[in-house]
This record gives C-alpha cells, sequence and structure tokens, in this order.
C-alpha cells in the first residue's frame, strides 16, 4: 500500500486546522507537525483496517 504524502498534509489541514503556521521556534514547529502527521497516520491506518474487515466479511 503506497500513498501520497500529499494525502496525509490534506488531513492534516482539513481534519487539524494547520492551514496556517505561526512561527513559535523552529523546534516547537516541527513538533507539532510531527505529531499531527502521527496522528493523521493513525487516522488513516484504522481507516484503512475497517474497510479491509468490512471487505472480509462480505
Amino acid at each position: 500500500m503506497g500513498t501520497s504524502p500529499i494525502f496525509v498534509f490534506r488531513d492534516i489541514k482539513i481534519r487539524f486546522g494547520y492551514a496556517k503556521n505561526r512561527y513559535r521556534g523552529l523546534a516547537k514547529n516541527a513538533a507539532r507537525l510531527t505529531f499531527l502527521a502521527a496522528i493523521a497516520n493513525v487516522i488513516r491506518g484504522d481507516a484503512y483496517e475497517r474497510r479491509r474487515l468490512i471487505a472480509s466479511e462480505i
């Protein structure tokens, strides 16, 4: 399963409101983006697993 990173950034922007970035320091900005990317990947993985389970039951 390979997806383009564009979709992960779209999820971050839409779900978490990360459209505009204020300068809070490089370390804080990097930490926030890393955390949001990890959460977005968990949510996407959960949705993938649910679709796979539903498809296997049919």
